[in-house]
């Protein structure tokens, strides 16, 4: 819906050049509620001295002969819908392709905020969920095309990012050529992207397209709902022994790849005809297509003999790097194509969950310092490595199911006291001759190479 043919920018122009509302009830309820209506009310064209056809289409709407006053008025406003028509009409015919989207009138903008607001009462369309004004003027720009194009969901940013992004901003201007070789001075445009990182931000991120899309009438938010909780269903499903859940990435490709079908579905344009939507007709149709289906089924997951590999310095930089799948050579691992070699500090630990997913070793030696998003680095979970344990709330040096001796002789850092004692508690122990009266004594043995290996006791 453009500016001229908006019922809210009609009235908003007529309330600001001072028309009685009396006048603007039979005007609206004569069904001259546009300005592109009244502008072509009759055959009269601003400019031309006699009025007389314009003064017979007022007294046959009003029902009667309009004073002086509210004459002069209604010519104010039917020269300002004239002269805005023409120029849109212009414009429509002399835009090119690099031009910015226009931008909804303000009036227009609250009309369609207010109206899909009583439509929706059980969602609060404001703050984070609203979105912004250029991810509205956006969604009208490609019904006005008639051509169906896909939102990228980093576009889809809220009201409240904007508002705050805007006013910290500074004006910017450059030099442009257009397409028609004009030179022009133009602001640099604010540059804002929503933040998909995480699970509910990408869900925030979908409602607020779902809205604008049915904001500039080309889907209704039910049927873009429903998409959604298809991708999320697709996302949490339970995937099957060896395969990997449903991942953003996946989701993200299957979204796309629907607006591809729906393009298909809807060549003959997706302006409104009749009292339907042509999105709306096969938005179910392509939701369930076999080409965007198969985007959101579970892929075969990786073993924990294959799936990773692990390099404090990163992939093939010597060491054991961590690197993804079995395929290719790992030319600075210590072993062949597919073995995970646990660091020595965690020879009981393991590379990955049952699930596949990598756990990062940096974290359990207590050393990781990368970014953490969601209790995970990019080296994997932060969580415990010890087989059968995965706990978030320790590593795996300090882990209650790990051997305890082991907990002493693998760490290279101070022993205390009390360590030394725990140790020698563990070794076994005989009574000496002299009987238990006088203390006891701890035999150990150790070492294991060709010379033989080494003896000692302990009293007391």
């Amino acid at each position: 819906m453009s500016l001229t043919d908006s019922s809210a920018n009609f009235r908003a122009r007529a309330d600001a050049l001072g028309v009685d509302s009396a006048v603007l009830r039979l005007l609206v309820d004569g069904g001259l509620d546009t300005m592109s209506k009244f502008a072509f009310s009759s055959a009269y064209v601003p400019g031309q001295q006699d009025e007389t056809q314009f003064v017979e289409a007022l007294k046959s709407v009003m029902q009667r002969d309009p004073t002086i006053p509210e004459l002069a008025v209604l010519r104010r406003l039917l020269h300002g819908c004239y002269a805005i028509t023409a120029a849109e009409l212009k414009q429509t015919v002399e835009r090119s392709e690099d031009a910015p989207p226009k931008r909804l009138a303000q009036p227009d903008r609250a009309d369609r905020r207010e109206r899909q607001q009583k439509r929706l009462k059980g969602i609060n369309i404001q703050g984070f969920c609203e979105p912004s004004d250029r991810l509205v003027d956006k969604c009208v720009s490609i019904y006005e095309e008639n051509r169906l194009a896909y939102v990228d969901l980093t576009t889809c940013t809220s009201k409240d990012a904007e508002v705050k992004a805007s006013g910290s901003s500074k004006e910017d201007k450059h030099l442009t050529i257009d397409a028609s070789g004009n030179v022009r001075m133009k602001g640099q445009q604010l540059k804002i992207e929503a933040d998909i990182s995480s699970d509910l931000l990408l869900q925030y991120a979908l409602e607020r397209r779902g809205l604008a899309l049915e904001q500039a009438n080309i889907v209704a938010y039910d049927l873009h709902d429903m998409w959604v909780s298809k991708l999320f269903e697709a996302r949490y499903r339970e995937p099957p022994v060896n395969y990997s859940r449903v991942t953003q990435q996946q989701m993200i490709h299957a979204d796309k790849q629907l607006f591809v079908k729906l393009a298909e579905l809807t060549r003959g344009g997706i302006q409104l005809q009749g009292s339907s939507r042509p999105v709306d007709d096969v938005m179910v149709e392509a939701m369930n297509s076999t080409e965007v289906q198969h985007l959101l089924q579970p892929m075969p997951g990786s073993s924990q003999s294959s799936s990773s590999t692990y390099n404090p310095k990163g992939p093939g930089k010597g060491g054991l790097g961590l690197r993804r799948g079995g395929g290719g050579t790992n030319k600075g691992g210590r072993g062949g194509v597919g073995n995970v070699h646990m660091p020595k500090l965690l020879v009981h630990g393991v590379p990955n969950t049952t699930k596949g997913n990598p756990i990062c070793f940096d974290h359990n030696l207590g050393k990781c310092t990368r970014p953490v998003k969601f209790n995970r680095c990019d080296r994997g979970l932060h969580i415990c490595c010890m087989k059968g344990c995965f706990k978030p709330d320790h590593i795996y040096t300090n882990c209650p199911k790990k051997p305890s001796d082991e907990l002493i002789l693998e760490t290279n850092s101070f022993v205390s006291s009390e360590q030394v004692l725990e140790l020698f508690d563990k070794l076994p122990k005989e009574e000496p001759n002299r009987g238990m009266d006088g203390g006891g004594v701890v035999g150990w043995w150790g070492g294991g190479g060709s010379g033989g290996g080494w003896r000692g006791r302990w009293w007391w």
